[in-house]
């Protein structure tokens, strides 16, 4: 049993850098009980089933519009850092030890 829990540590472990390359939008906020996605453009919230897709970069975002995907696609340096994340996506502090 201890070996079996072993392997399937490691395994994970080595799976890790495939999971954290997933695609980093779209930006999901909980709002209560439900979840909710951020527009990378306008940094509202857009409601589940709502919103336009775009891609730019080879990666697929979610913004609140057409006009926002347009924008996003025209630009995307003024929306997406560098590894593709929205710049508009919160930033989470270090926690102290």
């Amino acid at each position: 049993m201890l070996k079996s829990a072993f392997v399937f540590v490691l395994s994970m472990a080595a799976s890790a850098p495939a999971l954290l390359a997933i695609s980093p939008a779209p930006i999901p906020v909980a709002d209560g009980d439900e979840m909710k996605t951020i527009c990378p453009v306008t940094g509202k919230a857009i409601p589940p089933g709502k919103g336009t897709k775009v891609t730019v970069r080879g990666q697929e975002y979610t913004v609140i519009d057409k006009a926002a995907a347009d924008k996003l696609a025209a630009n995307p340096d003024l929306f997406l850092n560098p590894d593709g994340t929205p710049k508009n996506a919160e930033k989470k502090e270090p926690k102290p030890y």
